[in-house]
């Protein structure tokens, strides 16, 4: 054998190796024939899916106002099922609706945070027991201001019990400032209501 004739093998040795190696490279193998394995793509709609309507930020109220009576679910933050009866002996009180708690205690027991929305919205905030409930909200006037008595279930005097925030926002006629409001807090335990 002469010697370009083994260059030539060489060559065509490694012609034979480059063609192999693209065809391996470009998938060929495994394939069958070419042909896509996957299916082709489905087309997209024409319109977009419209997103389900959102639930309110806070539960409505189940009742109005017309008897001076109403009810609202409130939103907080435990796994509870806990309302308040609000009962409005002024005529002032216009709506009232949920507020979201925040998780913990932003009062301590027996009291109630005040503070204004704005001129005729006014939030009121306690604590409760992680545990379902029906509170207590009495509006009323008194020597010319809005007063408010919550009844609630509430640890005894001096307790480490902790809980949880209720907000319930207030919406009046006329202008409230946080600042003339009188309160007053009872345990239910303590008192029927």
């Amino acid at each position: 054998m002469t010697r370009s004739s083994s260059f030539r093998g060489a060559i065509a040795a490694a012609i034979a190796l480059v063609a192999l190696l693209a065809v391996v490279a470009s998938g060929a193998f495994g394939r069958g024939n070419g042909a896509v394995d996957n299916p082709a793509p489905t087309p997209r709609p024409s319109t977009p899916p419209t997103a389900a309507p959102s639930t309110p930020a806070s539960p409505a109220p189940t009742d109005d106002l017309g008897d001076g009576r109403i009810t609202i679910d409130l939103d907080v933050a435990t796994p509870h099922d806990v309302s308040v009866d609000v009962k409005d002996e002024t005529g002032w009180l216009v709506g009232a609706v949920s507020g979201r708690a925040g998780d913990g205690m932003s009062v301590r027991w027996y009291e109630i945070g005040l503070a204004n929305l704005d001129d005729h919205t006014v939030r009121v905030t306690w604590v409760g027991f992680p545990q379902d409930e029906v509170a207590s909200l009495r509006v009323y006037a008194l020597d010319g201001k809005v007063a408010l008595t919550l009844v609630s279930d509430g640890p005894p005097p001096n307790s480490d019990g902790l809980g949880y925030d209720r907000v319930v926002d207030l919406e009046f006629d006329q202008s409230v400032s946080v600042k003339d409001i009188l309160v007053s807090v009872r345990s239910s335990n303590d008192t029927a209501d």
